[in-house]
């Protein structure tokens, strides 16, 4: 028999092929779907996101009054890291 054929006389390999990319292509619509899905719960926009709907308070809130407030953040990220 020769190579690539089935017994019914169909060439094996390009249905293998075929087969094969019908799968791939569905994982990939389907990984596709679950990244929208995490981005879309990854970017909150409701006012359960504390980041977007800030409300300064005098118990829970520092106000960083300076001219280089990244340098501010860097020092206490800085100390927050454990040492080895």
């Amino acid at each position: 028999m020769e190579e690539g054929r089935s017994f019914l006389g169909g060439d094996t390999s390009s249905a293998i092929a075929d087969n094969s990319t019908a799968l791939l292509g569905a994982a990939n619509q389907r990984v596709a779907a679950s990244l929208e899905n995490w981005k879309r719960k990854l970017l909150d926009l409701s006012k359960r996101n504390r980041a977007l709907n800030f409300k300064m308070s005098k118990v829970s809130s520092i106000a960083i009054v300076d001219e280089q407030p990244a340098e501010v953040f860097r020092q206490l990220y800085l100390r927050e890291r454990p040492t080895c």
